[in-house]
């Protein structure tokens, strides 16, 4: 049978010690500790590792995106930049 499945190492911190793992998981629990998820019966991750993305050619495909980016941003980066310089 398919099923969406995700399972935690109990041995992270945020797990330990582990009184009730409902609590647990609803209000530690950051995604830190997922071991393995099952989506309609398929690893999408392992080991912590997510498997259905090719990391390394994300990374590379988004890197030269950051000077558009930055570009299309100034205006609203100088503005975060003067209202930052009179924050406390």
């Amino acid at each position: 049978m398919r099923a969406d499945l995700v399972l935690y190492d109990l041995t992270a911190p945020q797990w330990v010690p582990l009184n009730d793992p409902i609590q647990h998981l609803v209000h530690v629990e950051d995604g830190s500790a997922v071991d393995t998820v099952l989506i309609n019966g398929r690893v999408v991750v392992e080991q912590g590792t997510v498997t259905t993305v090719d990391a390394a050619a994300l990374i590379a495909e988004a890197r030269p995106m950051l000077a558009a980016i930055r570009a299309r941003n100034a205006a609203l980066d100088q503005v975060a930049r003067r209202v930052a310089a009179v924050m406390p």
